[in-house]
């Protein structure tokens, strides 16, 4: 088992604006290395309200490397073992946005949230922040310092698996019933809760006032494979806020067959799934049906 625990800093708003990089290594059930690195980031502007998060200034990072420039250093952690981060969701958002900032492509890896770890193992904390966690668990750190923050991550973690009694995250979101996320080039997964089942009767609208001229207004949409950008109960519960309806089967009533970025791309290569042929059969027939990539279903919710 090897893990490598994550902290960015960020100079601003901005997710890709690192200014510092720390990680702690875990492999079996000992952390076997710690560092940091401070980093330029590609504006050299701090915003007032960050300093005062991590106390790094712009006169800290003025002659360091950009991220890329480390990327020859830093693949290695990435690419060699799976991450783990608290609140993750910031972390790898930040990961995914300096990348794109550089153009350099994602790696391979699936990543785990301490903080939704601990939401299962240890409930009722009046909080999760890693500090209120560090304090519960008696671990001593110094908060938004990339390197510390890391260890403390690293250290939540290996008390998660003790407490559970596994030996791997991964056997540990079985045990807990969450999903760990997943990089890799091209896109990502989300990490979090598993989402309980929902039929898409039992959707309901969390607003009463509609747009009746939005694409999906009044008409019935069905998804088949997976969604890069959202799980399907989420992207089920924005149809449904917009006034239309979802179903789980191919009918002549079916408007939308929205189809995740992989599977539509098999079209190429003329593979049809269940819902595909059924589609296009109904679309042979005269049906109002179109079929819908997710970066076509994402504009459209946005109409």
């Amino acid at each position: 088992m090897r893990y490598v625990a994550l902290d960015f800093e960020t100079a601003n708003s901005d997710r890709s604006s690192v200014c510092a990089m720390g990680i702690a290594v875990i492999e079996g059930q000992v952390i076997t290395r710690r560092t940091s690195w401070l980093i330029r980031p590609p504006e050299l502007y701090f915003d007032s309200y960050n300093i005062s998060i991590h106390g790094i200034t712009e006169e800290d990072v003025a002659d360091k490397p950009e991220f890329h420039e480390y990327w020859d250093e830093f693949k290695q952690y990435f690419e060699e073992g799976d991450l783990v981060a608290h609140s993750a969701s910031f972390d790898l958002s930040v990961l995914r946005k300096v990348l794109d900032r550089y153009e350099i492509p994602y790696p391979q890896l699936n990543y785990f949230c301490t903080r939704v770890i601990a939401k299962r193992i240890w409930p009722n904390l009046i909080n999760y922040g890693l500090a209120t966690l560090s304090e519960f668990l008696e671990i001593k750190f110094q908060h938004h310092d990339a390197e510390e923050d890391a260890v403390a991550c690293a250290k939540v973690a290996l008390h998660a698996l003790r407490k559970v009694g596994v030996r791997s995250l991964e056997e540990l979101t079985h045990e807990i019933d969450i999903s760990k996320g997943r990089l890799y080039p091209g896109g990502y997964e989300h990490c979090g809760v598993k989402p309980k089942y929902m039929r898409p009767s039992e959707i309901m609208p969390a607003t009463d006032k509609f747009d009746l001229s939005h694409p999906f207004f009044g008409k019935s949409v069905v998804f088949t494979g997976t969604l890069r950008s959202m799980v399907r109960g989420e992207a089920m519960q924005k149809v449904v806020d917009c006034g239309g309806r979802c179903a789980n089967s191919m009918s002549k009533n079916v408007n939308y067959l929205v189809m995740g970025d992989q599977d539509f791309s098999k079209l190429k290569d003329g593979k049809q799934g269940t819902k595909h042929k059924k589609a296009e059969a109904l679309i042979a027939d005269g049906a109002d049906l179109e079929l819908v990539p997710e970066a076509e279903f994402l504009e459209l919710l946005v109409s």
